[in-house]
């Protein structure tokens, strides 16, 4: 099943202790994942064609309960194909 994994890894600056932004980076990873856990939502996931400037749909995903925490968020496809001009229907793929 395809996935989408995110992991938030910030930008080190000269004047920052390493220690500093390790903290910061674990800080934040978990403020997102408990964010998108609360919110329960889906994404709608496009990538841009490499061979025109054409959009292709990738599909919907909601997050993966078994495979996220707190130091990565993991997205699973929930549906392949979707209409799109019924976003209301997409409820039904939340995890509940």
């Amino acid at each position: 099943m395809p996935t989408i994994t995110e992991y938030w890894t910030p930008a080190k600056y000269d004047n920052e202790d390493a220690e500093e932004v390790k903290a910061k980076a674990v800080q934040v990873q978990k403020e997102a994942y408990y964010r998108i856990l609360g919110k329960n939502e889906l994404r709608i996931v496009f990538m841009k064609n490499l061979f025109d400037s054409t959009y292709v749909f990738l599909g919907v995903y909601r997050l993966s309960l078994h495979m996220s925490d707190t130091t990565k968020v993991v997205w699973i496809r929930a549906i392949d194909h979707c209409d799109l001009d019924n976003i209301s229907s997409l409820n039904s793929y939340k995890n509940y």
